[in-house]
């Protein structure tokens, strides 16, 4: 008996495990939007220029697929990310509003916070899990 077509996609990235990612910069409560940031992106706020920077620092390729923040901002990696897998020592970047950030910082983020999440400027727990409810953050 045959079956259909299956593709599968071999990387040779690893699901990351407790420690393999650090969030290594975590930019909230920034200042307001410049006069110039207004004129070149419209109506913005200082909000749209908040972002949080993931590094890989295992020794391993890693497969983002199957992460989501699930508590600070609403991030689902398998949906909302423009890159699937990070390099040894790699960093990614999301972003509030990926225009914004890239016109303040010249940073390209790969992934936007969903449904308007802001890192809040009091405080708050971000919490990094993988679809196996294993807490990587």
């Amino acid at each position: 008996a045959w079956s259909a077509l299956t593709e599968v996609r071999f990387s040779g990235a690893v699901p990351p495990g407790a420690g393999y990612l650090a969030i290594t910069e975590l930019y909230y409560h920034p200042a307001p939007p410049t006069p110039t940031e207004l004129g070149d992106l419209g109506a913005v706020t200082d909000d749209d220029f908040e972002f949080l920077e993931l590094t890989n620092v295992s020794a391993h390729r890693l497969s983002l697929d199957n992460l989501r923040f699930a508590a600070g901002v609403d991030f689902d990696f398998s949906v909302d990310a423009t890159i699937r897998e990070i390099a040894p020592g790699g960093t990614i970047v999301l972003a509030s509003n990926t225009a914004a950030v890239f016109e303040r910082f010249g940073i390209a983020a790969a992934g936007v916070f969903a449904h308007g999440t802001r890192l809040s400027n009091s405080g708050e727990q971000l919490k990094l899990v993988r679809s196996d409810g294993l807490h990587l953050q």
